[in-house]
């Protein structure tokens, strides 16, 4: 009887030291994959900075040029808003026009009737005496 909790000890001691040992394992392998994708990750990192050491010559044209093409927009939306202006002035000025030229319309359109009637009246005339 004495022997029964020192064997139930011992079994439960060798479970102990087996689940450490699994455990142990276990971490193992786990560091060896971390130890892994440790290297995987410096290689990439190092692709990453070398692609971007060919890149960003690439980019900071890329930017520049379009540093450029803004300034160049700005300048055409300045020069578009200084021909709005002037088209305004133009349109104003033949509105203008048009009603300083309105009257004179109206003469001429009775000069012209005056003709008609002055063309009619000398065709009877005409008629007339022939």
């Amino acid at each position: 009887m004495n022997e029964e909790p020192t064997l139930k000890l011992t079994e439960q001691f060798d479970e102990v030291i087996n689940l450490l040992r699994t455990v142990i394992e276990r971490l193992d392998r786990l560091e060896a994959h971390q130890t892994e994708q440790d290297k995987h990750l410096t290689n990439l990192e190092a692709k990453v900075e070398a692609r971007l050491y060919d890149t960003r010559p690439i980019w900071e044209q890329v930017l520049s040029r379009l540093t450029a093409l803004d300034e160049r927009q700005q300048r055409m939306e300045e020069r578009q808003e200084g021909m709005d202006r002037r088209l305004r002035w133009v349109y104003d000025e033949f509105k203008d026009l048009k009603l300083r030229l309105r009257p004179v319309f109206s003469d001429v359109a009775k000069l012209l009737n005056d003709r008609d009637d002055f063309e009619e009246r000398i065709l009877k005339l005409e008629t007339e005496s022939s």
